[in-house]
């Protein structure tokens, strides 16, 4: 069985992963990354109220400068000034030369 401080670590180390991997922050409106917000939402929560253990403070310190390189100004800006790099989409299939009369030929 798991401890608890077993499990910390390991979910720190899949935010890690996740910043490093994805190059961005967890997305509290995707299903399979709101675990990882919840939990550094909790544990922001465990800091206010005073009862984080001190163990804990210096991982999780360097987890959220980890993050803060990838907080967005906008969709485009990173909050560093460099830009983001989107993914181009791909091209419609329709072919936009045909004229409409050649899409329907009501023979």
């Amino acid at each position: 069985m798991i401890t608890i401080d077993e499990h910390w670590l390991q979910m720190w180390q899949q935010y890690m992963d996740f910043l490093h991997t994805k190059e961005r922050r967890p997305s509290k409106y995707k299903m399979e990354e709101r675990d990882l917000v919840n939990w550094v939402k909790h544990n922001r929560k465990l800091i206010n109220k005073g009862i984080f253990k001190e163990s804990r403070k210096e991982k999780f310190n360097e987890l959220l400068a980890e993050a803060a390189k990838y907080q967005r100004v906008n969709q485009y800006q990173y909050t560093d000034g460099s830009k983001c790099v989107r993914k181009k989409r791909k091209k419609s299939a329709i072919d936009l030369s045909l004229e409409p009369k050649d899409l329907w030929d009501p023979a």
